[in-house]
């Protein structure tokens, strides 16, 4: 899923989409990035796809737009990213099934992919950013980190508590193209 903005782009109102533009703050959050290099696993809930990713996990991001709450059937999506080149499918590639919605404003599109089977929502893998979008509810192993922050708060259905995260921002958080260089292996200059 991909918001409107593109990848290192600006934060511009309602989000299009996930992925592009809501990757986590790395130094605005201070210490976005979980170095640790562990392999982490996961897989829908009929466990007809795994996946793996052998590369360290941001810190959780909570996103309450309107696309992500009707793609996740909840008030919010909660999901951490890596770098797409530690990601496999370990099982089930061929019932990864991938939808783009229409575009808002401006590509990409916003992308939610999940399992044919199951319905069970699924990584989106951005080999075009360098990055994958993991949804916490598909690991294995739920990550010990509270939330790093939360974004297009405005949205937020009103009976959540105030705040799920340590920030909140109405809409895209501010600079959130620090991450998105570093997952991508570029530095800042």
């Amino acid at each position: 899923m991909t918001h409107p903005q593109r990848l290192l782009g600006p934060s511009r109102g309602e989000c299009s989409g996930r992925t592009a533009s809501r990757t986590p703050l790395a130094r605005e959050v201070g210490g976005a990035i979980d170095r640790r290099v562990a392999t982490h696993t996961g897989g829908c809930l009929c466990e007809a796809v795994r996946f793996e990713v052998a590369e360290p996990l941001t810190r959780i991001e909570v996103c309450h737009c309107s696309r992500c709450r009707r793609s996740y059937g909840v008030g919010f999506a909660a999901t951490v990213y890596a770098r797409s080149a530690g990601f496999s499918w370990t099982r089930g590639r061929d019932a990864v099934t991938a939808y783009d919605a229409p575009l808002r404003t401006s590509p990409p599109a916003y992308r939610h992919t999940f399992c044919a089977r199951c319905g069970s929502p699924l990584p989106i893998v951005r080999d075009d950013f360098g990055f994958v979008e993991i949804p916490v509810g598909t690991l294995d192993r739920t990550p010990d980190r509270p939330p790093a922050y939360e974004i297009f708060a405005r949205s937020k259905p009103p009976w959540l508590p105030a705040s799920v995260a340590g920030r909140s921002f109405d809409a895209a958080a501010p600079r959130a193209e620090h991450v998105a260089r570093e997952l991508a292996g570029k530095r800042d200059r």
